[in-house]
């Protein structure tokens, strides 16, 4: 179906949730327009009260319509909240310490000596990358989760405990310890443990049962020529990604994290604090990571994020614990920048106080343009592998280019450039913005590191990046294997 035309049907597809919230409502649509997406749905939790919305085409191909109630989407990465919250429940249940090694909890194999619990929920364990191997080939020939960690599991490239290094398969050995420790595999602790006393009865793990198979949403690639639905795609270490679930289940769950309905049977207070509370920081002036959650913040108020993408399909959960506000949203194609800006509309709409509140200017200094200069040049994510070939596709992958954004630098967000006035010679914040960014340097002055936010949908990763020696700049490597 082309795009204009399956546009044309987003007033029809959303007209009951049109007679409650109008304004929203169009909001959303010229979103969606403006992004190419397809269909949405939409929980949003205020104190005791759940909103459910939905939006244009579950599928393109048959022309479903979204049904926030019934209508299932891939979860991806939105999914390791589930383990945080699992590993929370066990943190409380004494069963597990985020202090201790997790070598203590695994039988006939290890991981590097220095990792702890915590380290692997708050993605400083030090893993590299690893790509190969991690797809399964369907959905029959997923292997099971201990096997797979104990063969493919990476191997260290960070010390643990001393920067941000996103970990799918770190977060995939935490669902691991809660196997270890609760005796269950672990889709069937989180069937037991989170989804059925949150009452979450259309939410699963690797696959949504062929009695459902009409309410799967599909993923779609969108451009000019309309959407195309896309192909499954499944992986080893499901409990971080392959998991599905409903914009009502979702809204349930977000509850459960602000500690309404049955919350303190799933997460009591405690626990509910202790996933909360930021963990690491990169440096002290930037933005933190709790338990599975990213620290980020809206016109100068704390928020926890976290958004997941699989190619065609990309959700954000985002709560507010202060406020006692919070919401999921699913979109099943698109561009990205739509996460963040559907973001902002429900925020503004949630907390209509801080809706016209601007940024505090921060005081600037004057630097030498040639030391912007220095600064500038390429950064790589820290997640790549160090020892394998899985690094190379990682250059052209998760490398950020800064340059000189007149007196300051700019960094690439938002699907443009973003400009950052300097505090001080290491430090600067976005202008018109709250965001922030830390360099950082060796003892020898030389400068070796980029601490700055990595917006993924809506959610602001706390990214820590290496500076590139010329020599490894993906343009050199690119030139060099060339000839």
């Amino acid at each position: 179906m082309r795009l204009p035309l399956l546009l044309a049907t987003l007033g029809a597809a959303s007209a009951a949730a049109a007679q409650q919230a109008p304004p929203l409502d169009s909001a959303v649509v010229a979103l969606m327009r403006a992004s190419s997406v397809p269909g949405v749905a939409i929980a949003i939790v205020r104190g005791d009260s759940v909103e459910l919305h939905g939006f244009g085409m579950a599928r393109v191909a048959d022309g479903a319509p979204v049904d926030p109630r019934r209508t299932l989407f891939r979860l991806a990465s939105v999914a390791k909240l589930f383990v945080a919250a699992s590993a929370a429940q066990q943190l409380d249940r004494g069963a597990l310490a985020l202090d201790a090694p997790v070598n203590r909890y695994l039988d006939g194999w290890r991981t590097a000596d220095d990792v702890t619990v915590l380290h692997l929920l708050t993605h400083t364990a030090g893993l590299d990358e690893r790509l190969i191997g991690y797809a399964a080939p369907s959905l029959e020939k997923l292997e099971p989760l201990g096997e797979h960690l104990r063969r493919r599991l990476p191997r260290q490239g960070w010390r643990a405990g001393e920067l941000t290094g996103y970990s799918n398969y770190g977060m995939a050995l935490a669902g691991y310890l809660v196997e270890r420790v609760s005796g269950l595999e672990y889709a069937e602790y989180a069937r037991r443990a989170l989804f059925l006393p949150l009452g979450m009865t259309r939410t699963f793990y690797r696959a949504v049962p062929e009695s459902l198979a009409a309410d799967r949403a599909s993923a779609h690639r969108c451009g000019g020529d309309g959407c195309q639905p896309l192909p499954d795609l499944y992986s080893h270490p499901y409990p971080v990604g392959l998991a599905y679930s409903t914009a009502a289940d979702m809204g349930r769950f977000v509850r459960a994290l602000l500690g309404q309905g049955p919350a303190d049977s799933v997460l009591d207070p405690r626990a509910r604090a202790e996933l909360f509370r930021e963990r690491f920081r990169n440096e002290p002036t930037v933005p933190g990571i709790s338990l599975g959650f990213f620290n980020q913040r809206h016109r100068g108020l704390p928020i926890l994020a976290h958004s997941g993408s699989v190619p065609g399909t990309s959700g954000l959960l985002v709560v507010a614990p202060s406020r006692r506000v919070g919401f999921y949203f699913v979109a099943n194609g698109g561009r990205s920048a739509f996460g963040a800006a559907l973001r902002d509309t429900l925020l503004d709409r949630l907390l209509p106080d801080l809706a016209t509140t601007e940024p505090t200017p921060a005081e600037t200094v004057a630097l030498p343009a040639a030391w912007l200069d220095r600064l500038a040049g390429p950064y790589l994510l820290t997640r790549y592998s160090h020892a394998t070939v899985e690094r190379f596709p990682m250059l052209f992958g998760a490398v950020v280019d800064v340059t000189r954004g007149g007196d300051g630098v700019a960094l690439p967000m938002d699907g443009g450039r973003r400009r950052f006035l300097p505090v001080d010679s290491l430090h600067f914040r976005e202008e018109g913005g709250e965001r922030v960014l830390a360099f950082r340097r060796d003892p020898r002055g030389r400068v070796t590191d980029l601490f700055a936010p990595a917006p993924v949908f809506g959610a602001e990763y706390p990214a820590a990046l290496e500076r590139l020696a010329w020599h490894d700049a993906p343009h050199f490597m690119n030139e060099y294997l060339s000839g």
